[in-house]
């Protein structure tokens, strides 16, 4: 089991024949990834008051460099 996308990858890459289900924005050359549909459903996020100091950095991440992983 990997912990992080990149890992999934890494771990994918080293052991010939592994099937993993990372994000699509990890495949390229070094995995075969199969043409087939993708997968998605919107995320919904709930915060009861104000957001904690925790919470706050996730959205802002998500705001702002986590675009990048996001498809429209």
């Amino acid at each position: 089991m990997g912990t992080t996308a990149e890992d999934i990858k890494s771990r994918i890459v080293r052991n010939s024949g592994t099937i993993g289900f990372p994000p699509i924005s990890q495949a390229d050359y070094l995995v075969h990834s199969p043409n087939a549909p993708e997968i998605s459903r919107p995320i919904t996020l709930i915060v009861k008051g104000e957001p904690s100091e925790d919470m706050q950095r996730v959205l802002d991440y998500i705001n702002k460099d986590g675009q990048r992983y996001i498809i429209k």
